[in-house]
């Protein structure tokens, strides 16, 4: 026998006087993907696959504006300033060169090789009147791929850069953009890192946005379609244990004003130092993140 079909309860249908419209019921045995305030999967999976296509578009429209040339790495990371000796550097995902150039500024005995998923961005390098071949040498490169360009050769430099590049990959690649960075380390050689942490000033606004912009836990996609993450310490740890020994990780605090609205403002960034293992050392006891 089945079930009669109805709007209201058959008891209110029969004392609720006037006939009144009845909003129709709709099952619905999981919550949306705008209702949780996540973005679609078919969406967040583009942004995941489409990254390099999106950072192409996002140089082609801001070109050198986008970001201020990073003259502090020097006193962040001393080696980076020490011309005692001549060292190379990597740098993965150089954009348009706020990082490379003020290091070979910094430095006048260092040699980089700078590398981009972004045709746009290597262009821009190579065309940039700083751009000198005598000390530096860009190439496209996509780095989850797992091996630097070949226009590198057989490098393997002192030290490598991922300065805030692994948070704008998913996160399933990232492990991927790590091994990249190893191949091209000398034993011992040493990686520099910062990115956005979690609980930082953007990633609060991401969670106040008036639409969807979470794809996953503490991964977020930008109004220009790119790709970011917020790195706990134990997150990152976690990434470069299977290659590197941890010298330095932890949380680095920077107080900013904006003084035309009389703002304070709170900057949250994961700063790390990491040694490359000699080829089949032992893996090192990761170290009490309490203790760092």
């Amino acid at each position: 026998m089945g079930f009669p079909e109805r709007g209201v309860d058959e008891a209110e249908a029969d004392t609720a006087g006037p006939e009144r419209e009845v909003e129709p019921f709709i099952y619905k045995p999981y919550p949306s993907a705008d209702e949780l305030g996540v973005v679609r999967p078919e969406w967040a999976h583009r942004y995941k696959e489409d990254a390099a296509k999106h950072w192409d578009s996002f140089y082609a429209r801001n070109t050198l504006k986008a970001y201020k040339d990073r003259h502090y790495l020097g006193s962040e990371f001393a080696e980076l300033a020490d011309s005692s000796r001549r060292r190379t550097v990597i740098e993965l995902g150089c954009g348009v060169g706020n990082t490379v150039f003020p290091m070979l500024e910094a430095n006048s005995n260092l040699f980089a090789f700078a590398c981009d998923f972004s045709p746009k961005g290597v262009e821009m390098v190579k065309t940039n009147p700083r751009y000198d071949p005598a000390r530096i040498r860009a190439a496209v490169c996509d780095i989850t791929c797992g091996s630097l360009p070949a226009e590198f050769g057989e490098v393997r430099a002192d030290i490598a850069t991922l300065i805030f590049v692994l948070g704008s990959i998913a996160p399933l690649k990232m492990g991927a953009a790590i091994r990249t960075a190893a191949s091209g380390l000398r034993d011992g050689g040493r990686l520099f890192f910062r990115d956005h942490a979690v609980e930082d000033l953007a990633q609060q606004r991401f969670e106040t946005s008036s639409e969807p912009k979470r794809i996953e836990e503490n991964l977020y996609v930008r109004r220009d379609n790119t790709l970011s993450y917020y790195f706990s310490l134990e997150v990152v740890q976690e990434l470069f244990a299977p290659l590197f020994d941890v010298e330095r990780l932890e949380f680095t605090i920077r107080r900013l004003e904006n003084r035309k609205e009389g703002l304070q403002m709170e900057r949250k960034f994961v700063t790390g130092v990491f040694r490359l293992r000699a080829s089949g050392a032992p893996t090192a006891e990761l170290p009490s993140l309490d203790e760092q």
